[in-house]
């Protein structure tokens, strides 16, 4: 019973492991190179919430399997350690899920609501924005969103590289 445990642990984990690297290394610079930046922005927002949501599935279903592999009652402190780590990728992927992404999504729609007004957003990968240097509206959500976007991307980070420390956990083991 531990091995079938030990082996949906692997693969969730795997899964997320592997979503996570594709997103950050493979299909955001293929997409800005392709896209203009409002497609690019459209995309992201449908892929972002199903794509946290299945992170988080992802996450406890691994946690759980790891806890009915290892019981949080007999673990040694690599075992806590692993926990810690696979807890904190689940607490980033759910201030993305929850929070990051939403807030991130709405402000990039108000600022390219503006810049559509203003007849940009169809380039690809940059854009001549001096037009709007002096849109205060703009330049407010443009700001906010970089921020919200910022705390997201290090978030995402976090998870990733708790998920890689993890990892040399499991080739040990």
């Amino acid at each position: 019973m531990s091995t079938l445990f030990e082996f949906g642990h692997l693969v969730s984990y795997s899964f997320w492991f592997g979503a996570q690297s594709w997103l950050l290394g493979v299909q955001g610079f293929v997409l800005r190179a392709t896209v203009t930046r409002h497609q690019f922005g459209h995309i992201q927002s449908r892929l972002f919430p199903v794509f946290f949501r299945v992170g988080t599935i992802a996450t406890l279903v691994s946690i759980g399997c790891f806890a009915v592999a290892h019981p949080l009652t007999a673990v040694s402190p690599t075992e806590q350690m692993q926990y810690i780590l696979l807890g904190g990728s689940l607490v980033a992927t759910l201030l993305n899920q929850l929070w990051l992404g939403p807030a991130s999504t709405h402000l990039m729609m108000e600022y390219h609501m503006i810049e559509k007004e203003e007849g940009l957003g169809d380039e690809i990968k940059t854009a001549n924005l001096t037009p709007l240097d002096s849109n205060k509206k703009y330049q407010h959500a443009k700001k906010a969103f970089f921020q919200y976007h910022s705390m997201s991307a290090l978030a995402l980070v976090a998870s990733l590289g708790c998920l890689l420390v993890h990892g040399f956990y499991l080739c040990q083991h």
